[in-house]
């Protein structure tokens, strides 16, 4: 038996795939690529950057032609221990979700990131779609007990 809220969500779905399919594929890449919240597709074997937006490039401080094609073990944004356990977590969970990671970024300071990560599947093939965000400044708030840090937010 379908009950009103399952026609609703049945109308839903299908009204969502007709107006997803009615995006031209350049203002979904305008999207991404303008978004503010740093993000990356890799390959889900092997971590190789496919593409990155524009915020990506800035809170790496790398030019996205340095990125793709490159791993991120290679790049040093992880480690190969810690690919092994975002892998693990994907395929586990079905996704990865608040991972720290830390790093130095372009003028060696210390970079704490969270990171998204959650597969995708384009053409038969399965990718990883990561969502970064920073929280150095509330992990150095946290570290030296700073509490003005925190009023900002």
């Amino acid at each position: 038996m379908i009950y009103g809220s399952d026609l609703y969500l049945i109308r839903k779905g299908h009204f969502m795939k007709n107006l997803i399919a009615a995006i031209p594929d350049d203002y979904l890449k305008t999207i991404f690529w303008k978004a503010p919240n740093p993000m990356g597709i890799t390959t889900a074997r092997d971590g190789i950057y496919l593409d990155v937006n524009e915020a990506f490039t800035k809170i790496f401080g790398v030019r996205k032609q340095d990125l793709i094609g490159k791993s991120s073990v290679e790049l040093g944004h992880l480690s190969k221990e810690r690919m092994l356990e975002v892998s693990n977590e994907i395929k586990e969970k079905g996704y990865a979700k608040n991972i720290l990671i830390k790093n130095s970024d372009k003028n060696n300071a210390l970079q704490c990131v969270l990171i998204n990560t959650t597969p995708i599947k384009i053409k038969n093939k399965v990718l990883w779609h990561t969502i970064v965000t920073d929280i150095s400044q509330i992990k150095l708030a946290r570290e030296t007990k700073r509490d003005d840090v925190f009023t900002k937010y």
